[in-house]
């Protein structure tokens, strides 16, 4: 049986290319368009992962994050951004 990886981000293109890298590899993908959706298809679908973008428009990933965990603490969860900074 595949595991099952939930990618949350508000961005299609970042949903889409993890969608299909990870289904290549032969995992089950579920994507969501943000924080509400994740929190509910976590719960549904019950993931071996979340893949979780930090900053998304109404619930960011911190919020969604703990959502998350309140529902279930053993899953787990890998925060992404695609923040830049600059050290000057």
């Amino acid at each position: 049986m595949a595991h099952k990886i939930l990618v949350a981000d508000n961005q299609i293109q970042v949903r889409e290319l993890f969608y299909d890298l990870l289904t290549k590899k032969g995992y089950q993908v579920i994507t969501a368009p943000g924080g509400k959706e994740a929190i509910e298809y976590s719960a549904k679908e019950m993931p071996d992962l979340v893949l979780l973008d930090i900053n998304m428009p109404g619930m960011d990933g911190i919020d969604t994050l703990r959502r998350i965990k309140l529902d279930n603490m053993s899953t787990k969860v890998i925060m992404l951004t695609g923040l830049e900074t600059t050290v000057l």
